[in-house]
């Protein structure tokens, strides 16, 4: 039986793969950002959130572009909906070589892995942001329900997918690319269909995180109150539990 991988042994790789991808964006020139949980972390607690479970970056869509054709690395591997058959979301993940996350009777998808969430543009209107929004949440839902249905599906067959996930996955990935970001007057990264303003990422600044040195947008304080609110406040106790849940294991 193959062991699973321990929640330290989760955050040390997940530190890891930051460390590789600040090297290699630096030496590269492109620009990316911690973003949510990370970034809160990286300013409150000066590294991972206790009862946090994942590991947020964010980058401009021509350097993630880039990004995409570029990275190399022995540990780990750019995933997205194009270089992963089991792949069923709409942004890239940088993923673990040497872990799996378990799935049903058969299926072996990526490992431990960072989000990579793109920062794209939107229209000029609140109207047709309105629009762009009610469209994207209408191809999650489509996609999430089908989501719902493979996982049910794959713990009783040996079946690793279904049609139309990675369509509808596709659909996203279009969709959100659909306005220019240097041609837009506000930004979005995926993110519950928030708006941010298109200043809080005209520049970085480093910022501690488990004690390394890491890049936040410039506007850092005014990205963490759109999407938190009162971010310094803590949440109550009974919220402090992990969000996600997975079953990685070592290969």
């Amino acid at each position: 039986m193959q062991r699973k991988v321990t929640e330290e042994e989760s955050k040390a790789i997940r530190l890891d793969i930051l460390v590789e991808v600040d090297q290699f964006c630096r030496k590269n020139g492109l620009t990316y950002f911690l973003a949510f949980g990370t970034l809160l972390g990286a300013i409150r607690h000066k590294g991972y959130i206790p009862w946090d479970d994942d590991t947020d970056i964010m980058m401009p869509r021509e350097d993630l572009e880039i990004f995409k054709q570029k990275f190399k690395s022995k540990k780990y591997k750019y995933s997205d909906i194009d270089t992963e058959y089991g792949y069923e979301y709409p942004f890239p993940r940088i993923t673990c070589n040497a872990t799996y996350n378990k799935k049903g009777l058969v299926a072996k998808y990526y490992g431990i892995n960072i989000d990579l969430y793109p920062i794209d543009g939107l229209p000029k209107t609140d109207q047709e942001i309105k629009k762009f929004f009610d469209k994207y949440r209408s191809l999650l839902k489509s996609r999430l329900f089908l989501i719902k249905v493979r996982n049910k599906l794959v713990r009783l067959f040996p079946i690793k997918n279904i049609p139309f996930i990675r369509i509808l996955t596709k659909r996203c990935v279009k969709h959100i690319q659909k306005y220019q970001r240097n041609n837009s007057t506000k930004n979005m990264v995926i993110d519950v269909c928030r708006v941010y303003s298109k200043s809080i990422f005209d520049g970085a600044v480093d910022v501690e995180f488990e004690g390394k040195k890491f890049l936040a947008p410039i506007g850092w304080d005014e990205f963490l109150r759109t999407r938190y609110g009162d971010y310094m406040e803590l949440p109550p106790e009974n919220q402090r539990h992990p969000y996600h849940v997975g079953n990685y294991f070592w290969k």
